[in-house]
């Protein structure tokens, strides 16, 4: 039986396949649909403009500053962000308040609060790729998160020790996963095959790779030095 962050952890990997990006820059411009309705994303701003609500009231006096979603009249759903946030912020800010929509959340506590910030770790920064990043090499810390996955430094340190616990990609789901970013992290996280057959790891992304003659191997072709 699947336990609940298990169901949460597959939702944002289902979202994350269905939301048509390929690369790990996913912003709050992509759109992000539930139950054959789109999700509406704009910034508390801009909203306070349209309904002429005064900001403080929009967010409670500064309860809800970050953002917020909202079931409005023929189920309509809106998730608010504030755009004087910082870009990463505001993007974790967006993909937690889907995770509240996506995990049918009907109210607001402690609970809901996790389950919405580990939807939104794990569609930001997916336990597969990581583990994939991590076998061909390189090693995972807080700098190499916040840089590749633009996650912030807290939510950094929490997959970090997320990623301590025993884990391993077997869902049908996760392999979908890793099949649709193949490309991207052969790009960003190249594992470079030598003429020699001897294996090396690249701490740079190279400029092109050209495919050994009846081998089915990549060799190094040109490369910068690191």
């Amino acid at each position: 039986m699947q336990s609940r962050f298990e169901k949460i952890k597959l939702l944002a990997y289902r979202e994350l396949i269905d939301v048509g990006c390929s690369t790990l820059q996913i912003t709050e411009h992509h759109d992000f649909y539930f139950e054959g309705k789109k999700i509406i994303i704009t910034s508390l701003q801009n909203y306070a403009l349209l309904t002429n609500t005064p900001i403080e009231q929009l967010t409670l006096n500064g309860s809800y500053d970050d953002g917020m979603c909202i079931k409005g009249l023929r189920d309509i759903l809106l998730v608010l962000y504030n755009r004087n946030k910082i870009h990463r912020r505001r993007r974790f800010t967006v993909l937690h308040e889907i995770g509240h929509i996506k995990c049918n959340h009907k109210q607001h506590g402690k609970q809901e609060e996790i389950e919405a910030c580990f939807f939104a770790s794990e569609f930001l920064a997916p336990t597969p790729l990581l583990l994939e990043i991590k076998q061909r090499g390189y090693e995972i810390n807080t700098a190499f998160l916040t840089e590749h996955f633009g996650i912030s430094i807290q939510a950094a340190e929490k997959k970090l020790k997320q990623l301590e616990s025993t884990y391993t990609k077997n869902s049908k789901l996760e392999q979908e996963l890793l099949v649709k970013f193949k490309d991207c992290l052969d790009e960003k996280f190249p594992l470079t095959i030598h003429s020699d057959n001897t294996i090396s790891y690249s701490p740079y992304v190279p400029s092109r790779f050209s495919l050994q003659n009846n081998t089915g191997k990549y060799i190094e072709a040109t490369a910068p030095k690191p």
